[in-house]
């Protein structure tokens, strides 16, 4: 189940991942993306990173960015304590193979902790964006509420008198107005 060079469908690099969670969440991310330019690739971290976008799924970006970069953590750690082990010949091969399943086990505990953790902090910036999209819209609302206003002045001043005019102007006020109001109230929510 390692990385080779050659190419093969997203799916099936994304069916070998170990952790049977992670897999299920990659597959259906994966069925769920609309957009599938890239069909195959060459390595497991190549279909976390090309085959579905992150920012579109339920996880959000930042799981998958430290799921992504778990994989080279991983395979890191595993592959210098296997040189250093080669190099020392002090571990028997079954002395090996326990270690390196206790590294697993480790980053995967570290992993699955800092994943509920940044799950958290995603909704947490999720509200954060939403209210800062909130106080936006709000500021713009306002801002073209006044533009508006000056230009009913405007249009009641012009020559010839146009009563459509006046009542689209009117109507334009009074939309700005109901929709700053409503966007005060959801503001209250925050």
């Amino acid at each position: 189940m390692g990385q080779n060079s050659l190419e093969r469908p997203v799916e099936e690099w994304l069916g070998e991942i170990e952790d049977a969670t992670i897999r299920k969440k990659a597959l259906k991310a994966r069925r769920n993306c609309s957009a599938k330019d890239v069909k195959t690739v060459n390595s497991k971290k190549k279909a976390i990173s090309e085959g579905f976008h992150w920012s579109q799924t339920i996880e959000g970006f930042n799981y998958w960015h430290e799921f992504h970069n778990s994989i080279d953590n991983l395979k890191q750690t595993i592959d210098n304590k296997d040189n250093k082990d080669n190099k020392q010949n002090k571990l028997t091969k079954t002395e090996e193979n326990g270690r390196k399943k206790g590294q697993i086990i480790k980053v995967k505990s570290l992993y699955l902790q800092s994943s509920e953790e940044l799950e958290k902090q995603a909704i947490l910036d999720e509200l954060e964006d939403a209210e800062s999209q909130l106080t936006e819209d709000t500021r713009k609302t306002e801002r073209a509420l006044r533009d508006a206003k000056r230009d009913l002045k405007d249009v009641v001043r012009a020559r010839p008198f146009n009563s459509n005019n006046i009542i689209d102007a009117k109507n334009e006020i009074k939309a700005l107005e109901d929709g700053l109001k409503e966007l005060k109230e959801l503001k209250k929510l925050f």
